[in-house]
């Protein structure tokens, strides 16, 4: 794991501009998760999605039929693609 050292950027948040202090870089699977408007999601397992309850699932949890917070349903979310480096941003205010 690599961690990137940062001061002085902020990352656009459901509550405005919050600071955050860093980027961890991990090495993970990437998976696909196709919406209903043919859209999709490519992410690692963890990735938490927005769901239309309000609560946060997941990728790795979700399953075909559910309705995500902006009203899409779920068509597919089992199509492994790869491994590759995986970006997180940490300790966002």
């Amino acid at each position: 794991m690599q961690f990137i050292e940062l001061d002085g950027y902020e990352v656009l948040t459901d509550d405005g501009f919050k600071d955050f202090n860093g980027i961890k870089c991990t090495f993970g699977l990437i998976w696909r998760t196709v919406f209903s408007d043919g859209s999709h999601l490519d992410s690692s397992d963890g990735h938490l999605i927005k769901m239309a309850s309000g609560e946060f699932v997941p990728s790795k949890d979700i399953n075909v039929g559910d309705i995500t917070s902006t009203g899409l349903s779920v068509v597919s979310s089992d199509e492994f693609l790869e491994q590759d480096e995986l970006f997180d941003l940490t300790n966002v205010a």
